[in-house]
């Protein structure tokens, strides 16, 4: 059995792509990827952190349960309601994939 998908939001995900310019710095840029389509539920007072190799995190971060063929890369950047969340680990299950995402301050520009 599959997870359920009755809440699922689609939110784009960017990765970050290092290029070295044309002077010899290294000059970053964020790439958009697929749109996925994931459910996001507050992470509340999870206790067991330590599946994702967390110790905290913020009070308003999220979890995110995802099918198992998507894969979010560690510090890629998901937009939900134009508030920018990066990944910090994820847990695999049977039926899904649980991924963390905290607040982040970047600027995708």
């Amino acid at each position: 059995m599959g997870r359920l998908r009755s809440n699922d939001i689609t939110t784009p995900v960017y990765t970050a792509v290092e290029t070295v310019d044309g002077e010899g710095m290294i000059a970053k840029a964020w790439v958009k990827g697929v749109d996925v389509q994931a459910d996001w539920q507050p992470t509340g007072s999870r206790n067991s952190l330590q599946v994702y190799g967390l110790d905290t995190i913020p009070s308003d971060s999220w979890i995110v349960y995802h099918d198992t063929m998507i894969e979010y890369p560690r510090n890629c950047v998901a937009v939900k309601d134009s508030v920018l969340y990066q990944s910090m680990g994820s847990k695999p299950w049977y039926s899904h994939v649980e991924t963390i995402f905290i607040p982040w301050a970047g600027s995708l520009t």
